[in-house]
């Protein structure tokens, strides 16, 4: 059917050839491709649906869709999938010729991202499918707080909610984030940090991904094997109270009755600590109030 005679909520048929899948599920699930996050490598649906067809196992579930494919693939009206990118290769596997398929308008790229992220909200995924979402919908939320400050609206929130202040936003964020993915907040503030460390190069958090990924050990695990590491010459991780890196140039002192050394850390809360450091002028993880 021509791409204007598509009409938005119809219920039809479609020649798997004519689909691609949407750039974002590649992104999201597969396994093995370069770069860890969401964004590491921008591809068009073409390269998605070459990604795809290579990678993604749909094994468990060839046999059902050979006998019988009931299950509508949801597309928007220029034939790119935004739900049912398993249920598509098996089509283009079994030479099927007409599948059924949902026509579903969407106001802009980010809602369909954010739909992509709800029909997938069930499914079974690894540690770093997981983390992959939440930077995804760290994402969307910060467009939405960013349109939402542009159309004059006070107090723009990061969420999706509304929340009384800035504080109350961030920590909702991050409570609601760890809730989608299915990790409670402090369980999803140390696998962000071991995903980060992985990003950053880091060689013992990629083993520690990748043992995740096989439900080899747990988060809690994980992250206390990665505090250990820290002490053999790794960049130390951060605490829940700090930010990334001290502030500024000149922010060292020594304290004049016990000759310790320290530096000046941003929190979260906006506040400052204290934090003491080695020999080296590496904070470590022992925070000082701040006078």
């Amino acid at each position: 059917m021509p791409e204007n005679d598509l009409k938005p909520g119809e219920f039809t048929y479609r020649d798997p050839k004519t689909l691609q899948p949407h750039p974002a599920s590649a992104a999201l699930y597969l396994a093995g491709r370069e770069g860890w996050g969401v964004r590491d490598k921008l591809m068009t649906p073409l390269e998605a649906a070459n990604e795809i067809m290579e990678q993604m196992d749909v094994s468990d579930i060839i046999d059902s869709i050979a006998n019988n494919l009931r299950d509508r693939l949801v597309i928007n009206p220029q034939d790119i999938i935004i739900s049912g990118c398993r249920r598509w290769k098996c089509a283009m596997l079994l030479g099927l010729t007409s599948i059924p398929v949902e026509v579903k308008s969407f106001a802009n790229e980010i809602e369909e991202k954010r739909a992509i992220l709800d029909y997938n909200r069930y499914r079974e995924k690894t540690f770093s499918q997981k983390m992959k979402e939440a930077e995804l919908m760290a994402e969307i939320a910060g467009i939405s707080a960013k349109k939402k400050m542009i159309t004059g609206k006070k107090d723009p929130t990061p969420i999706l909610g509304e929340g009384a202040d800035p504080k109350r936003h961030a920590r909702e964020t991050k409570a609601l984030v760890g809730s989608r993915i299915g990790m409670g907040t402090e369980t999803f503030r140390k696998g962000e940090q071991i995903w980060n460390k992985a990003k950053e190069g880091n060689p013992v958090a990629i083993e520690l991904v990748e043992k995740l990924d096989e439900k080899k050990t747990s988060v809690d695990a994980a992250y206390r094997i990665l505090l250990k590491s820290t002490d053999k010459g790794n960049s130390p991780l951060l605490s829940k109270y700090q930010l990334a890196e001290p502030v500024g140039e000149g922010s060292s002192c020594t304290c004049q009755t016990c000759g310790k050394s320290y530096r000046l850390i941003h929190c979260q809360s906006g506040k400052h600590r204290l934090v003491e450091t080695n020999e080296s002028d590496t904070p470590i993880l022992r925070l000082r109030k701040a006078d």
